[in-house]
């Protein structure tokens, strides 16, 4: 995961410290309350983290992080998740979606979407069995 946007006003690297997550890894395992610290572009630690010496706070409390899942960072809801796309509206944003981070940039933040379209598209070449 890269977020080099976290940055102090000074230019220093931030520490951002998110919340309260029921984090989830990819292996099939639980999902774990617990917090994730990033130190400017790195997820630096995972589980029960003190939030005193972070520059930024997010409290994802009742949401889901996966990072390196989805995109490189999803904040979601799973309670509330759902997707309001329809054949007239085929770009509706999604609800229950808290923040999308791709490459490092925000692109939905509070159900705000971003003009930026960071990452690339990924085609399959082949059809799988």
């Amino acid at each position: 995961m890269v977020v080099t946007w976290l940055t102090t006003a000074s230019g220093a690297l931030a520490e951002t410290l998110i919340t309260n997550a029921r984090i989830i890894d990819g292996t099939g395992a639980p999902a774990v309350l617990g917090s994730v610290r990033l130190s400017g572009d790195r997820i630096t630690a995972l589980g029960d983290l003190a939030a005193d010496d972070a520059d930024h706070i997010i409290d994802a409390n009742g949401l889901v992080l996966a990072p390196g899942m989805i995109a490189d960072l999803v904040l979601f809801n799973p309670d509330t998740v759902t997707d309001r796309a329809t054949t007239g509206e085929p770009f509706a944003p999604s609800e229950g979606i808290h923040s999308v981070w791709v490459a490092g940039e925000w692109v939905l933040q509070e159900g705000e979407v971003s003009e930026t379209f960071p990452g690339r598209v990924i085609r399959r070449t082949s059809a799988q069995p």
